[in-house]
Order: structure tokens, then C-alpha cells, then sequence
């Protein structure tokens, strides 16, 4: 399996990085998601999870008022057993909107 070239870190965000990895497998494994029991419940392929990134992005400019001059506007609270967990973050940033954690 060929990869593309290195790209310019200084001008590459991570989605960008996934992106590439999709282009050149998509149905490659990205997140694996664990039941309750410690097995295997789901395995998200890099595709599953571009794209979902891209859909709340989506979400985010369609429900949400433009953000705020400061860019402070509270969007979501998750925890770290929550998979929107990681794609809030990606989400809010390729919308423009500022990311922190709190807590």
C-alpha cells in the first residue's frame, strides 16, 4: 500500500492527515469501541469517522449562530467514553469555532 507524499507539517491540520489515510484506505480501523463486557463492540474505519466529522461539522454551521467575536461559545459537553468525544474537537476547528476543555 503506496502512501502520498509527506505533506508541509506546519500546514497540515489532523483531519487533513486523516483525510489522506482515507484516501488511501479508507476502510482502514480508526477508533475501537469497547462494550461494557471489555470485548470488541465496534470498530470505526477511518472513513466512518471523516465522515462524521464532516456531517457535525455540517450540523454545527446549520443549527448554531455564527460564534461569537471571542469564539467562546459553549457547543457541547462529552465525556471521554463518548466517541463524539473526539470529533467535537475536530468539528468545532474546521468550522472556525475555538476549542477548550474544561474540568
Amino acid at each position: 500500500m503506496a502512501f502520498p507524499p509527506e505533506p508541509d507539517i506546519e500546514n497540515i491540520s489532523f483531519i487533513h492527515l486523516l483525510r489522506n489515510r482515507r484516501d488511501v484506505d479508507g476502510t482502514a480501523p480508526c477508533l475501537y469501541v469497547i462494550g461494557k463486557n471489555g470485548n470488541l463492540a465496534k470498530t470505526i474505519t477511518v472513513a466512518e469517522f471523516v465522515q462524521g466529522v464532516d456531517r457535525l461539522s455540517s450540523w454545527l454551521d446549520q443549527h448554531l449562530e455564527a460564534h461569537s467575536e471571542d469564539g467562546w461559545d459553549p457547543i457541547a459537553y462529552t465525556g471521554p467514553v463518548d466517541v463524539r468525544y473526539l470529533m467535537f474537537p475536530l468539528a468545532a476547528l474546521q468550522t472556525g469555532r475555538l476549542v477548550s476543555r474544561v474540568g
